[in-house]
């Protein structure tokens, strides 16, 4: 299992539009072959960081997933939302 968490900070007065990009796209990740998990949060006490919690199978599943039209259209809908790129953390199971 390959398991990530991105942290991603939006402009000032973007964050509701995020968010409902955000909760379509967990839930169409968990369509996608492989991802076992699937998740989003919004910072309680910065409103503008979402941290999304996400879990595959293997490298197959996730770079299925990254040509998938949903994901195309979430990236391209998120960017312009963005105040600087997304931050990747790569987790290992203990």
């Amino acid at each position: 299992m390959i398991t990530d968490l991105l942290k991603f900070n939006v402009k000032e007065g973007d964050a509701d539009k995020a968010a409902t990009l955000f909760k379509a796209q967990m839930e169409n990740n968990l369509g996608d072959k492989g991802c076992m998990i699937s998740k989003t949060f919004r910072s309680k006490t910065e409103p503008n960081s979402f941290y999304m919690l996400l879990a595959w199978e293997n490298q197959a599943a996730i770079d299925a997933h990254l040509e998938t039209e949903h994901d195309l259209k979430f990236r391209e809908g998120l960017d312009p939302l963005l105040a600087g790129p997304p931050e990747f953390f790569e987790w290992e199971e203990i």
